[in-house]
């Protein structure tokens, strides 16, 4: 497969260059293929990533595609996308684990020799070989290999991929944990009772008002919280790299309304936060983070995690995630009446329909109430002037 032209290279500000390279149709959709990344630095750090996403698509396979194996060409598949940059190195961690498995039964066996009975039989394998895999775990498997063929495809290795004849694993139905309204209720007073010396606190303050995600809030700076308006804007979030990004969907970047009464708490911790700081020689700003560690820094996903689990344990919420205090805001908004797109809002959820089918669950109470409200309609007399009047 052959990149087309000579790609392009757009500043994008100050020392920071959009590289784009487009390498043909798919063959399936029709569409064209591009890569993108964005590079820091000059215009000749642009361009030798331009050359290295060329090489990592053109110059990667010159095996004849009859001796190629699977483990051969999944080991290309994965080098690729880290050359090419167009994906997380949390999400080529993963796909490494997902593909050291695949490659445990498929390496030294021919492309050209892989079908839909083969994958089937491998299926089978890893599952009386790991029982313990969930239907969910199953599932990635499948669209890994399936997208490593499309790739084989791409490159007109194979003339087709045998994971389309093959069912995927369903994916397990989640257990999502959500608090009840006097659960939730006692939360907010062991809170209250705790002050507002410690950052932590906050973090858990704030998700059970807000539904915000943990990056998200581990992301949140001052300057992203508005208390004359009552609002906090979500803008980016802190990954378990210890690393700011942007939130990755439009939805994702929103403003968020906020209680009286969390303002007020989220108040008095910035004023315990400047000082503290200032013991340590730093100055609070608008790019301090709400979410301090115990050096004014970022505070990192496994000490927070350590904590949370020991605040959740000791105070009668044992294995209580912070996640699941997003679901909890969500299942008593619907269940309270809250619209879905307002919902969906708060959560930061690209559409509606990820909204309802997560929290549908909470949707029957307000139905009944819905058909009562039907019902005291249907039983009124037609009326006219005040009057009931006969049909």
């Amino acid at each position: 497969m052959r990149a087309n032209g000579k790609g392009t290279i757009d500043k994008r500000g100050v020392d920071s260059y959009r590289v784009t390279l487009s390498y043909g149709r798919d063959p399936i959709t029709g569409k064209y293929r591009r890569s993108t990344a964005t590079v820091h630095g000059n215009k000749a750090d642009a361009r030798r990533r331009l050359e290295e996403m060329r090489n990592a698509i053109e110059g990667g396979l010159n095996l004849d595609a009859k001796k190629l194996t699977f483990g051969k060409f999944s080991d290309h598949f994965q080098e690729s996308r880290k050359a090419i940059g167009d994906v997380t190195t949390i999400t080529l961690a993963k796909d490494k684990n997902l593909i050291r498995i695949l490659n445990y039964y498929l390496s030294d066996v021919l492309l050209a020799d892989i079908g839909a009975s083969t994958v089937q039989a491998v299926y089978v394998h890893i599952r009386q070989d790991n029982p313990s895999y969930s239907d969910t775990y199953m599932h990635m498997l499948h669209i890994k290999l399936k997208q490593i063929f499309k790739e084989a495809m791409n490159h007109d290795l194979i003339m087709r991929n045998p994971c389309d004849k093959v069912p995927a694993p369903r994916i397990s139905e989640p257990t999502r944990r959500s608090l009840s309204e006097q659960e939730v209720i006692r939360l907010s007073a062991i809170l209250d009772d705790m002050g507002d010396s410690k950052a932590r606190l906050e973090a858990v303050r704030i998700a059970l008002a807000t539904g915000m995600r943990k990056g998200e809030i581990l992301g949140l700076t001052w300057g992203s919280v508005d208390f004359a308006k009552g609002s906090i804007y979500v803008m980016q979030s802190l990954n378990k790299e210890g690393s700011l990004k942007q939130t990755k969907t439009k939805a994702g970047k929103r403003l968020i309304s906020v209680d009286d009464n969390t303002m007020q708490h989220l108040r008095s911790w910035k004023t315990a936060q400047a000082q503290y700081l200032l013991s340590l020689g730093i100055r609070q700003s608008d790019d301090t983070p709400v979410i301090t560690n115990d050096i004014g820094g970022w505070q990192g996903y496994a000490g927070f995690d350590r904590w949370r689990r020991k605040f959740f344990l000791d105070n009668g919420y044992p294995g209580l995630k912070l996640h699941e205090l997003r679901h909890t805001q969500a299942t008593l908004l619907v269940a309270s009446g809250a619209d879905l797109k307002t919902v969906q809002t708060r959560l930061g959820h690209a559409n509606p329909s990820l909204t309802l089918s997560l929290y549908a669950h909470a949707v029957p109470e307000r139905d009944r109430e819905a058909a009562d409200t039907m019902g005291s309609i249907f039983d009124k007399k037609p009326t006219e002037y005040g009057k009931v009047v006969d049909l």
